[in-house]
């Protein structure tokens, strides 16, 4: 991709959203300086240091109908309240 547009890429999302800590590690390796996220319905944090050479980007607006039960878990887990 970077050929055709003639530009470096510089945000990587993992497939669907997903990561460990050890995968930031190897994007931040790769070069990539952004990681887009998934975290429902976000509404502070948007952008999230991860360290001094990369950010997480998160989620704001989520279109896939979760089952209500999916948003509760992710509600309990996250750490933006």
């Amino acid at each position: 991709m970077e050929d055709i547009i003639c530009k470096s890429a510089v945000t990587f999302c993992p497939p669907r959203g997903k990561f460990k800590k050890k995968h930031l590690e190897l994007i931040q390796y790769a070069g990539f300086k952004l990681v887009r996220t998934v975290g429902y319905l976000r509404t502070r944090n948007i952008v999230e240091s991860y360290n001094n050479n990369m950010s997480l980007l998160h989620t704001t607006s989520q279109f896939y109908p979760h089952k209500p039960l999916s948003y509760i878990i992710f509600a309990l887990k996250r750490n933006d309240r």
